[in-house]
């Protein structure tokens, strides 16, 4: 007897939304995107996978309020200008802030995942800030503040 082979399950939210997942970045933040005068490229496509747009999204956002400004208002200009670029490509879903939300989550775990189990030395150099930093913003997100 002859098996087929097992098609992936989606989700409910995958049929009533079929333009909201497929093939993703995986890292989308800032370092792996290469910018000159008129092109945009990327690199490091190791996590790159099928999943949520919103995650390549909510990993870009966390990247560049993290890494790129300390100014509130220039953060929230920023995350204004890649959410309306992103919109004027593919319609952003109407629940978006709780998915980005939800996806940030997620990323910071992992973050904290990879700073934890790091044995690399130049990792462990600047990690420990970093852990605090997470767990600081995971506390925030739980609190409801994040």
């Amino acid at each position: 007897m002859t098996r087929r082979p097992r098609r992936a399950r989606s989700s409910s939210r995958d049929r009533r939304e079929p333009n909201s997942r497929g093939l993703i970045h995986g890292d989308l933040h800032r370092d792996n995107i290469l910018v000159e005068t008129t092109a945009v490229g990327f690199i490091d496509f190791d996590d790159c996978g099928y999943g949520s747009f919103s995650m390549d999204l909510a990993a870009l956002l966390e990247s560049f309020e993290r890494r790129s400004t300390r100014d509130a208002l220039d953060r929230e200009r920023l995350r204004r200008a890649i959410l309306e670029g992103y919109a004027s490509t593919r319609a952003l879903p109407p629940d978006i802030e709780r998915r980005l939300a939800d996806h940030v989550v997620v990323r910071l775990s992992s973050r904290l995942q990879f700073l934890l189990g790091s044995q690399n030395q130049n990792v462990q150099s600047w990690a420990s800030e970093q852990k605090v930093a997470i767990v600081r913003q995971l506390a925030a997100a739980r609190a409801g503040q994040g």
